[in-house]
């Protein structure tokens, strides 16, 4: 990686015109200066992904029992916050559209949306379900714009903590990861 290309372009071509003696392979030197930066490349990408992943891994979260038996109040008490939807899934795999917006619960179960054109006000709700899979959905009104529409639901909890929402529809195939900023 210490080298220049002028260096590197030079030693290539004396090389070249010694291509016949065996301890100056061409090949041999092009492999050893461009291949070998990229694998430590690769093995530096792979330790900074390594380390996030156990820093990922540190953080906890609520198990399924955790979360059974958690009091609505409890979670009721968690959830109020500044949230950022870092997770959207609903073909969208990502924030999806709402990536521009900030939400605030606050603890009288309002809550509101903003982004660069307006802010919106709702409400939500935690409540106990009689379901096989969850035992709590948070219910969501809130109107404005047609992202916002599409929170307007009764979703199942998948996770609540000091940190997280993660919330899934009665499909599956829509969930939605707030996280507090």
């Amino acid at each position: 990686m210490g080298y220049s290309v002028v260096k590197l372009s030079k030693f290539i071509q004396k090389c070249d015109s010694i291509h016949s003696h065996h301890s100056c392979n061409p090949t041999q030197v092009k492999t050893v200066l461009f291949i070998k930066p990229f694998k430590i490349l690769s093995m530096r990408n792979l330790r900074v992904f390594m380390a996030a992943l156990v820093v990922a891994m540190s953080f906890t979260a609520c198990t399924k029992s955790e979360l059974d038996n958690m009091s609505i109040s409890e979670a009721e008490s968690l959830i109020p916050g500044t949230y950022k939807v870092n997770f959207f899934d609903d073909t969208f795999g990502d924030a999806g559209p709402f990536g521009e917006y900030t939400f605030e619960f606050y603890s009288n179960g309002t809550m509101s949306a903003s982004n660069a054109s307006g802010a919106f006000t709702g409400v939500w709700l935690i409540q106990a379900i009689s379901d096989e899979q969850f035992d709590k959905q948070v219910s969501i009104t809130i109107a404005g714009s047609p992202e916002l529409d599409m929170l307007n639901y009764e979703w199942k909890v998948m996770e609540v903590t000091d940190v997280t929402l993660q919330l899934v529809d009665d499909t599956g195939l829509e969930e939605i990861h707030f996280i507090k900023i």
